[in-house]
């Protein structure tokens, strides 16, 4: 009997002894043996279970993930990020933007102390960038050394921080709004092994779940 409610449902769970005695007395009336009568009855339960989850209401899309059009992807062991990307603009799910400042998100495959400093260069509080800006009036002053060796340096520090904090995949993928700064989504798959196919079929499981819970499904 499906439930199209939870009183309908209810009263399924209450009249359960009555369909119970109703079925086992008629499947004795017939002369069917012991184990095609518990069988019938475990089938008939069944069913019922399956009408109450079909009549269950869908669940409600994810605001925290609807409210994000445009994606900006770090890079990721064994290039799984272009392959998130390419399935990502396939499916029509987010806008991938190549500059991470017109980001509403960050997809990342780490999360820690490399991170946060990766995370602080590409989207800097006010805090950091007063004083930053604090920090280049003193150095302006004090006359010391060019703005072009500090830039080169600078350059030089982030080319490292990117081939050590991104160089191992555990197979894990967070997405991260770049205004809160709060983890938003994530899964876990991680690859057999290091084929192109099985990558590419790793990030595609990725987006399918992501378009599941964006779409509450």
């Amino acid at each position: 009997m499906p439930c199209s409610s939870l009183r309908q449902g209810l009263m399924t769970v209450i009249r359960w002894p009555l369909y119970k005695l109703l079925l086992y007395g008629r499947a004795q009336l017939f002369g069917w043996p012991e184990a095609s009568r518990i069988k019938m009855m475990r089938c008939f339960a069944v069913c019922l279970l399956a009408a109450a989850g079909w009549a269950a209401p869908p669940e409600a899309p994810r605001p925290e993930l609807t409210q994000i059009k445009n994606v900006y992807l770090l890079p990721m062991a064994q290039g799984l990020d272009q392959y998130l990307a390419n399935h990502l603009n396939r499916r029509g799910i987010y806008q991938i933007v190549a500059d991470p400042a017109l980001a509403d998100a960050v997809f990342t495959e780490q999360l820690g102390r490399d991170f946060e400093h990766r995370f602080n260069e590409l989207y800097p509080s006010p805090e950091t960038l007063a004083k930053e800006k604090e920090e280049k009036e003193k150095e302006k002053d004090k006359d010391e050394k060019p703005a072009d060796n500090s830039a080169e340096k600078t350059l030089k520090d982030q080319t490292v921080m990117r081939s050590s904090s991104f160089s191992r995949g555990r197979g894990n993928v967070f997405l991260v709004d770049v205004k809160s700064r709060r983890v938003v989504w994530s899964f876990h798959l991680r690859p057999q092994n290091s084929n192109p196919r099985e990558i590419n079929q790793t990030a595609e499981q990725m987006v399918e779940r992501l378009d599941r819970d964006l779409k509450g499904k």
